[in-house]
């Protein structure tokens, strides 16, 4: 009988560890993927603000509990870095999941197809959600992210320097010297259109207006307009109010060296409209 019992003790004590080993290892399954889409989905919002900040919403909670949408003053602060790949600073303040929230569209026809960089197997752990449909049918339909022709790619690289005010510290460095301040734009732009953008004093007379300070413009996005000619958004920062400054230019290209370049520009209309 002693021995009986024994047994039925140790066989008791291991039924009890084995079922403590699958809890734990479950929950650490769970958190582990959980923490997997938390990554993944965090790069990904990054990659769908280069491609369209227009479809991300950022949150931070306020003093009251709430998330209140953020979305300018955070891209006053980060969006120029986004756009040239630097993620690490955004992404430390979004990683406070308490606190912050990001939220992109994503069944948009422009950014589903960043959802194939999702890493398998998010359907089948309980989280829900439409992205997880929408992360389903990218993978299916092996979607592929949307490219940009050459010259697409010159006048968004254009927009990128012209539009962001005191860019790698232009004015501040060059305020004395115009033709050192308009060789900063060699790499987007050919000569002729430098020396156009110098009879125009564009964009250095605006930027005399608004000093060193960076967050007076920040560049957004650039889009065709209607007509052949551009709209190019941009946020500006005046007295801690943010306004959509909105500008349209047409715009033509041209290849040197190998190397598509903006080679006219011309400004039409800017209209400002607070946020």
């Amino acid at each position: 009988m002693r021995n009986k019992a024994k047994i039925f003790s140790i066989a008791l004590v291991l039924v009890i560890a084995a079922i403590l080993i699958f809890v734990f290892y479950s929950k650490s399954s769970k958190a582990k993927v959980a923490n997997n889409f938390r990554e993944d989905y965090l790069k990904i919002s990054m990659k769908a603000i280069q491609t369209n900040p227009e479809l991300v919403t950022v949150s931070k909670k306020d003093k009251n509990g709430e998330f209140k949408d953020i979305t300018a003053k955070f891209y006053i602060d980060y969006i120029t870095d986004i756009q040239e790949g630097k993620f690490n600073k955004a992404l430390k303040l979004l990683s406070d999941e308490d606190n912050y929230d990001i939220y992109f569209e994503s069944g948009h026809t422009d950014l589903k197809p960043l959802l194939v960089e999702f890493r398998d197997g998010y359907e089948k752990t309980g989280i829900i959600g439409r992205i997880i449909q929408h992360i389903r049918e990218a993978k299916e339909q092996n979607l592929k992210p949307i490219k940009l022709s050459e010259e697409e790619q010159a006048i968004r690289n254009f927009a990128h320097v012209a539009f962001n005010f005191n860019y790698k510290d232009r004015y501040t460095k060059y305020i004395d010297n115009k033709d050192k301040y308009y060789e900063q734009f060699k790499d987007v732009a050919t000569k002729n259109c430098i020396e156009m953008m110098k009879l125009e004093h564009f964009p250095y007379e605006i930027e005399e207006i608004y000093g060193a300070d960076k967050k007076s413009s920040v560049f957004i996005k650039v889009k065709p307009g209607p007509g052949g000619d551009y709209i190019a958004i941009s946020y500006q920062l005046r007295d801690g109010t943010v306004y959509k400054m909105t500008q349209i230019f047409e715009a033509k290209c041209k290849k040197v060296n190998g190397k598509m370049l903006v080679d006219e520009f011309q400004e039409l209309s800017t209209v400002w409209n607070e946020l």
